[in-house]
């Protein structure tokens, strides 16, 4: 059963597709985009300044998710580039192999 609210999140950008790319607060961006029926609109009282590269996603997979033309009303698991994996396992063996040497 999925949640009935999520939120407060931010818009990154709207895709070619129409669906938006969102992040939370704290700059982890959602691994797929989300339809524009999906989302409760919020105004703010006052602008929020986010700070350039406050997201935690790799240049490579904004410009796949800027790209896609995902309109957000599909429930299938995005694919992801081995490309990707492959990165996300070195980084992971390098933060391991940089813990072992601190002791």
């Amino acid at each position: 059963m999925r949640p009935r609210y999520t939120g407060p999140l931010v818009v990154v950008l709207q895709n070619r597709g129409g669906a938006y790319v969102l992040c939370e607060p704290d700059g982890s961006v959602l691994h797929r985009a989300i339809t524009v029926f999906h989302l409760d609109p919020y105004l703010l009282q006052k602008a929020i300044a986010l700070p350039p590269g406050f997201t935690n996603i790799s240049q490579k997979r904004l410009d796949e998710l800027i790209s896609s033309e995902n309109n957000g009303e599909d429930d299938e698991e995005p694919e992801v580039s081995q490309e990707l994996v492959a990165d996300a396992g070195e980084d992971k063996v390098n933060e391991s192999k940089g813990s072992d040497e601190e002791d």
